[in-house]
């Protein structure tokens, strides 16, 4: 059986290392924690495997794809079509970018840093506007 803790002393508890205990401490920060969280959206099975889609079934997938093409059409009113299209066989990454429509902004660049949760500081980007004579290049 552990003893009692003693009773603060008159000069406070800071000289005498009466204070809380290491498992005070752990207890009430876990409890300040859990009632913190208790807030928080919870993420479904779907929504979570989602995010690792590599991990679904073809089912899954096929169910996921459904409920993402649902939730759209609610959203925006529209019919969506959602697609797992694979990528092309010994491409690792590609990406298109339809220049007739740049005005020169950068708004590309800048989604595209979003998107994929790039550095900000310093800046990495892997998209570059560059103005070229047309017999250059």
């Amino acid at each position: 059986m552990t003893d009692p803790k003693p009773a603060c002393p008159a000069g406070g508890c800071e000289s005498s290392g009466c204070g809380p205990t290491r498992r005070d401490f752990l207890g009430a920060a876990t409890a300040t924690m859990a009632a913190a969280l208790t807030g928080c959206d919870t993420l479904s099975r779907e929504e979570f495997l989602q995010r690792n889609f590599k991990e679904l079934s073809s089912d899954e997938v096929r169910s996921v794809i459904a409920r993402l093409e649902k939730e759209y059409q609610a959203k925006y009113g529209k019919e969506v079509k959602v697609a797992d299209t694979p990528p092309i066989p010994g491409v690792i990454f590609g990406y298109a970018l339809d220049l007739s429509r740049c005005i020169g902004c950068r708004r590309c660049v800048h989604a595209c840093v979003k998107e994929n949760n790039q550095s900000r500081d310093p800046e990495v980007q892997w998209i570059r506007v560059l103005e070229m004579d047309k017999e250059e290049g």
